[in-house]
């Protein structure tokens, strides 16, 4: 998201932030900042679920 600020990009999470702290868009800001956290969440779901299944597969215990 920080890398999105300084670019001038017009799209994507770090956009939606920057243009709702522009014109005080709390609710923008707020619904950025929960999908945020969702999208990582999810990642680290799904990393988490891959390093079981590679780790089951060298045949350590999890």
């Amino acid at each position: 998201i920080v890398g999105e600020l300084p670019t001038g990009a017009v799209a994507g999470l770090g956009a939606r932030l920057l243009t709702g702290s522009y014109y005080g868009q709390t609710v923008q800001i707020w619904s950025a900042l929960v999908l945020a956290a969702v999208l990582a969440a999810v990642l680290v779901t799904i990393v988490g679920i891959v390093q079981r299944i590679v780790m089951r597969l060298m045949g350590m215990p999890p």
